[in-house]
């Protein structure tokens, strides 16, 4: 073996102990990262700050359907489903609004139950604003554009009761649709005689003034609802009779949600207002 291969096999044997050496190293470096890190979360769990306030909330984007910009259009531009009797055929009209998320067709099963009852045309619209997921909604997370799902609303409403002079309306909806009727019921038109509110929040920036009508209402709320609390429910209760309404208040065990007890004490009063 000549000096030229000693020193090559020395050098590979250099190399390689060098590398394994960096390894060492980095390797102790990470661990130590890793313990810093998990001491820092371990600190960070610990701090007394909300975790309401924590937890940042993302808003989804959601857009407005071009052919549902006319306020003025029949239905005010809404896609409107109709169960039970047809238009025209009933003395008895209610108007149902969906939640946020739903398809348009979420609350046909109630008020399919409903008109089992109490038959009467019951209408329900789809919500302006399409999300990016899929799904509906009257307006956004963060509520930037809540009066002009309002709007919609309040359009819808008048537009029927245009129509149909001479019928009774009750008008109500769930989540959203809840939150959207409690805040109609600043400008009622005379033929709505009840209203029904299930699982609302407490957001009522266009209450009804001394003017305004005071009609029976019902609101339902879950003890165990992880979307809009319980106690939201009760608050709005609480505004609501403050302002003038009775208010037949129905909790009950359950989650965000209409359960079969409701819709049967929900049909009682709708019996009664109609």
């Amino acid at each position: 073996m000549d000096w030229r291969q000693k020193w090559s096999e020395r050098d590979g044997w250099m190399v390689l102990a060098v590398s394994l050496f960096a390894c060492v190293l980095f390797t102790s470096a990470c661990e130590r990262r890793g313990h810093s890190e998990k001491e820092a979360a371990a600190v960070k769990s610990t701090d007394p700050i909300p975790q309401a306030q924590s937890v940042e909330v993302a808003v989804e984007q959601i857009r407005l359907d071009p052919a549902q910009e006319d306020l003025g259009a029949p239905f005010a531009g809404l896609r409107v489903r109709t169960v039970g009797s047809a238009w025209g055929e009933s003395e008895r009209i209610v108007i149902l609004l969906h939640g946020y998320g739903a398809e348009g067709d979420d609350l046909v099963p109630l008020a399919t139950r409903f008109h089992e009852r109490i038959p009467a045309t019951y209408l329900l619209p789809e919500a302006p604003f399409a999300l990016e997921r899929g799904g509906r909604a009257w307006f956004s997370r963060d509520k930037k554009n809540f009066a002009q799902g309002l709007s919609f609303a309040r359009a819808l409403l008048e537009h029927c009761a245009r129509e149909a002079p001479d019928k009774r309306f009750v008008v109500g909806g769930f989540s959203q649709g809840a939150m959207l009727t409690a805040n109609l019921l600043a400008i009622l038109p005379a033929q709505v005689v009840g209203a029904l509110i299930f699982s609302p929040a407490p957001y009522l920036p266009t209450p009804p003034t001394d003017d305004s009508k005071r009609i029976p209402l019902f609101l339902s709320h879950g003890t165990a609802d992880p979307v809009l609390p319980f106690a939201g429910g009760v608050a709005l209760k609480e505004q609501l009779q403050n302002l003038g309404f009775g208010v037949t208040f129905v909790e009950f065990e359950g989650r965000h949600q209409i359960p079969q007890q409701v819709v049967a004490q929900a049909s009682r009063f709708m019996q009664e207002v109609l």
